[in-house]
Parts: structure tokens; sequence; C-alpha cells
């Protein structure tokens, strides 16, 4: 399970970028995933110079951000005015930070994703019977998680959900038993991490207990209420793949390309209430 399989889908929307008549500055918000904003430059690069000249923008950079804290820090400090965002992110703060979607990616060609729980082979089929802690990517945002691979919140569960940026190394972890003195009982995978871990011989030590239902990929979103820049910057981005160029791009980018919003966000539901989660995935 190689580190660039779980970074294409992401780096290739890592860019923001400035509209003639609006800012369109743009960010890419996913918790957990591998990678940094160095790593994805030479990406980025080759994405903005594509949309300088599709968008009829004068300048666009990028910024990814893979940490949490960080990543509400730069949107309540800096507001992008569009950016995608991984699917937790967006079900626990699309309230507060007024996301609004505008179009959904497809990595690997995916138009959904399959998050899938698995255990040792020796391990019980019930995931209510399992105990000690649960690792992820999408764990990080352990709240919206929770409610969209098992419909409850995180104090309902019996196990500890707990997010990893390193999914593979967690495997081997959790097939020792141990991780730091803490009892991995599973792994949950996204459905580029599932069939990367297919490839591997260790997946024949593994087996699947739980799996969610399809869910939505990752939203390309505005922050606030939708202009003619974002329309346009988004028509840019659903006909790269009608062209030449926009199609050696994508194949760069080991990208399908981009679609039309996702109808299953406005089910994805996500109430704080006070201290207590109340989900309706």
């Amino acid at each position: 399970m190689k580190t660039c399989r779980f970074l294409l889908p992401l780096l290739l929307l890592s860019l923001y970028g400035h509209g003639e008549a609006r800012d369109l500055d743009f960010a890419v918000l996913q918790p957990g995933q591998p990678g940094s904003s160095e790593e994805a430059q030479p990406i980025m690069d080759a994405m903005a110079k594509y949309l300088r000249k599709r968008a009829n923008a004068e300048n666009i950079s990028g910024r990814y951000e893979n940490r949490l804290s960080e990543a509400l820090d730069l949107v309540r400090t800096s507001k992008p005015r569009w950016g995608i965002v991984s699917l937790p992110f967006f079900v626990r703060y699309a309230e507060t930070l007024q996301m609004i979607p505008v179009a959904s990616t497809r990595p690997n060609g995916r138009s959904n994703d399959l998050w899938r729980l698995m255990v040792p082979q020796a391990t019980v089929d019930d995931w209510k019977a399992l105990k000690g802690t649960i690792q992820g990517t999408m764990l990080f945002e352990p709240d919206s998680a929770a409610c969209l691979l098992f419909k409850l919140a995180p104090g309902s569960l019996p196990m500890h959900l707990e997010g990893t940026s390193q999914p593979l190394m967690a495997i081997r972890k959790m097939t020792k038993g141990k991780s730091g003195g803490a009892v991995i009982s599973g792994i949950v995978l996204d459905s580029p991490q599932y069939d990367a871990l297919m490839a591997l011989p260790v997946a024949q030590q593994l087996h699947v207990i739980h799996q969610s239902p399809e869910l939505p990929t990752s939203p390309v979103v505005s922050f606030g209420p939708v202009d003619d820049a974002v329309r346009n910057l988004v028509r840019v981005l659903l006909d790269m793949k009608k062209e030449q160029e926009g199609q050696q791009v994508l194949q760069v980018l080991q990208t399908d390309g981009f679609g039309a919003p996702d109808e299953g966000l406005r089910k994805l539901t996500l109430k704080m209430e006070g201290q207590n989660v109340r989900c309706s995935p």
C-alpha cells in the first residue's frame, strides 16, 4: 500500500487561486491523509498552470492541509473561497464553516466511496464485540466518522476510535497485536486503501466484518454563497476530460476528473448538542 496511492487523489486538488472578479483562494483539507504541502507542490503546479489558462485567472497557487487543527485555523483565519474537503470534515463542519457542495471528486475514477472495518482472521465477526482501538485515516474526525460508519456517536461504541495517517503500519501492528501498549482491534480503510491492501500478502490475514453504505467522495465546496467566479471554475473542472490538455493533466493526477455534486450529501447530518452528538446518515 504505497503512499502515492493515497496521496494522488488528494494532491490533484491541492490549489487555490485568484479570479478577476473575486478572490478564488482554494484549499484542500484532508485531515489524516498522508503527505505535505511540499510533496504536493509539483502536482499543484501542473494543475494550477492548467486552471490559470482555462479559468482566465491571473494567478493560482495552492495549499494542502492534512492536520485537523491547522485545517480549521486555515479556514477561520484566512478563509478560502472554495476547496475540496474530506467527507468527515464536511459532515462535521458544513454548517459552521458555511460549506456548499458545488462538485464531486472522482478519485481513481470512483463516483462513490466505501469504508470497510477489517480485523485479523481469528477475530470475532461481530463488530459490536470488539474492544480496544480502531484506527483509520478518516478517524481524526471521530464524531462524523462514527456516524458515517456505525450510525452511532463515538461515546456509544464499545471501542475507541483513533486517527492514523499510516494505515499500512497500523495493519502490521494490528497483526502483531500491539501498538505502543494499546491493542489495535481493527483498521478502517476507504476504497482506494482497500484496493491497495488487496494486492499485498498481509491481506490474507484479515477479513471485513463491517462496512459503510456507499458514501460520497470528497466534495468540492464553496465557502459561503456560490458566485459567478466559482461557477466558472467549476465548469472548468467538469470539462477537463473533454479536451486533450485536460486529459493529459488528469492522467498525471491519476483521476477521472470531477462530477456533479453528490445528492447523498444532503442526507448526511451531524448535530452537536453540547457534548452530545446526534447523527442521521
